[in-house]
């Protein structure tokens, strides 16, 4: 692989931060350098995380929201969007699924949806905590 494609800049040490020009070139790497490319990563990420990669499973149970950030999709004034909102109980059993799939942790996602109270999280949470023991929570 070129120092050019590494990152390097061309003197043939390969940086540790991509510069933003970079980026384009890496994008386009085809056949060997692509490969190349792709065993590097792997080998930064196999230094920085170990061997393992965790998947987490993920429910998105409202899209929702009594938010108008601009940025997100999932925005009040979205006109285009067609809402949503799943039943507590199917958001738990899809979360128990998740788990006897084999995910370890599940990460139940929604717009700021008044449908779903602190009270109604917590019993979800509860719910998934006491059919999938071992199964980490994660709220988004």
């Amino acid at each position: 692989m070129s120092a050019e494609t590494a990152g390097g800049g061309g003197r043939g040490v390969p940086s540790r931060r991509v510069r933003r020009d970079h980026f384009r070139v890496l994008l386009r790497a085809t056949g060997p350098e692509q490969a190349e490319l792709r065993r590097r990563a792997d080998a930064v990420r196999e230094q920085a995380k170990g061997p393992v990669v965790r998947l987490r499973a993920l429910v998105e149970f409202s899209n929702r929201c009594i938010r108008n950030c601009l940025y997100c999709g999932l925005r009040r004034d979205n006109r285009s969007l067609q809402r949503y909102a799943l039943d507590p109980e199917e958001v738990v059993r899809l979360a128990v699924r998740a788990a006897r799939a084999g995910y370890a942790t599940v990460v139940l996602q929604s717009g700021e949806d008044p449908a779903y109270d602190r009270e109604t999280l917590a019993r979800m949470v509860g719910a998934i905590k006491d059919r999938a023991p071992g199964m980490a929570v994660t709220l988004s």
